[in-house]
């Protein structure tokens, strides 16, 4: 069993909250002006097999020797920091943000992992903007 850690949980229902609210200041006042967010929360998945853990985290627009994971007994931490999306060729021409929904800067996921994880044999696989965490489950004994 996998429990995503419980303030990750609370930020996701922020990010949720605060893109709602943002829709409806747009639908009646016009275009909320950018506003960098401190720090956002990629969106993970998280699937157990019969002898590992496999995680899934949506990682579109970063390189990936910019991205750290950790992983320690009982926890996998994701970090690092996305740049922002410019599609200028040139940065003296200028530019008007119309509109900016993809979550940029830093960024930090913390995902609580339950059962021993064999942390020697841990692979990680960059795909398609897809980082994948292969985590296999320590035989006892």
């Amino acid at each position: 069993m996998i429990n995503t850690a419980v303030h990750d949980e609370f930020d996701q229902v922020e990010q949720r909250i605060t893109h709602s609210i943002d829709q409806i200041w747009s639908r009646h006042f016009g275009p909320i002006p950018y506003q960098p967010a401190e720090a956002w929360s990629p969106l993970v998945n998280v699937y157990q097999l019969k002898d590992r853990l496999d995680v899934c985290v949506d990682m579109a627009g970063l390189k990936p020797r910019s991205l750290q994971v950790r992983i320690s007994p009982g926890r996998l931490t994701i970090c690092g920091v996305r740049p922002t999306p410019d599609p200028r060729d040139d940065a003296s021409q200028p530019m008007r943000i119309v509109s900016m929904e993809i979550d940029h800067g830093p960024f930090r996921r913390v995902i609580q992992i339950s059962g021993r994880v064999d942390l020697k044999k841990v692979r990680t696989e960059y795909e398609c903007g897809l980082l994948w965490i292969r985590m296999p489950i320590a035989q006892p004994g």
